[in-house]
């Protein structure tokens, strides 16, 4: 049928431009450490079809979806004495949103145009632990290493988001600075 088998051009264009991290730190006096939070925009996807006088009949067609997965982190860290080592741990907050419209407007004014609408929130709490390592004698050098727990995402309306778990992330990195 025409929509299973469609004609398509791709086109790109750059979308908005939107903040997508911001964080506030602060630290809680000698000794105690710092806390933080961070907001984060982990994956967007905006995707239209749409096409006119398509065959078989149709007039205007027309799907759309909007995919958004953001993250609220809240940590709390700590360095040594000779700031050459510090840890910090975390509970992670991920949300995510699905939007999804088709509309089908058929030449025939006799067939009533399809127009279909669904949203859907769902949210999951995680964990997070990262540390970051100065060797003693090599100020230029320092390793980092993070950790964050699987995802499990919960949906009040119980409706199914598009993805019922975010994986878990481990990160190492190497930072060398040169004078």
């Amino acid at each position: 049928g025409p929509l299973n088998d469609l004609r398509l051009e791709s086109f790109d264009f750059t979308g908005d431009i939107r903040l997508s991290h911001v964080g506030y730190a602060r630290p809680l006096g000698k000794g105690k450490g710092g806390i933080g939070i961070s907001w984060t925009v982990g994956g967007a996807m905006h995707d239209d079809q749409f096409g006119t006088n398509l065959p078989g009949g149709i007039s205007q067609y027309l799907d759309s979806i909007r995919i958004n997965t953001s993250f609220l982190n809240i940590a709390w860290g700590r360095a040594s004495e000779d700031q050459s080592f510090s840890f910090g741990l975390g509970v992670v907050l991920a949300m995510n949103s699905v939007y999804n419209r088709q509309k089908i407007v058929f030449t025939d004014p006799n067939i009533p145009t399809s127009d279909a609408r669904s949203e859907d929130e769902g949210f999951g709490v995680g964990a997070l632990a990262g540390i970051i390592l100065t060797p003693k004698g090599k100020a230029n050098l320092t390793f980092g290493a993070s950790i964050r727990t699987p995802i499990e995402i919960q949906d009040p309306q119980d409706a199914g988001t598009l993805y019922s778990k975010i994986p878990g992330r481990a990160a190492i990195s190497l930072a060398v600075r040169q004078d």
